[in-house]
């Protein structure tokens, strides 16, 4: 299957390369064009998560500061979603905890 354009960009200026490899680093700005395009699916798991909307964004937003500072975590570029969902999803349940 052929990426879509956008994520062919991405997946390039994330990797220096043609194909994706394992343990390439991620650019801060890389991260920010991936974060942007997987938002609303990480919000909709944030307020999923927490049961309502409100709070949702601060979730996102602290999840996004939180994998930030591990983007060396990250193994694999086209499991970006997947593994920002999980950062959200722990970072929804603390907050639910807290409230």
């Amino acid at each position: 299957m052929q990426p879509f354009p956008a994520h062919e960009k991405i997946d390039r200026q994330v990797m220096g390369q043609e194909s994706q490899t394992e343990g390439a680093a991620v650019s801060p700005e890389a991260f920010a064009d991936m974060l942007a395009r997987s938002s609303r699916a990480l919000w909709c798991l944030a307020a999923a998560v927490l049961g309502r909307s409100d709070g949702a964004d601060d979730v996102v937003q602290e999840a996004a500061l939180t994998a930030l500072g591990k983007l060396d975590d990250l193994v694999r570029v086209d499991g970006f979603e997947a593994w920002m969902g999980q950062i959200v999803r722990f970072t929804a349940l603390n907050t639910r905890r807290r409230h």
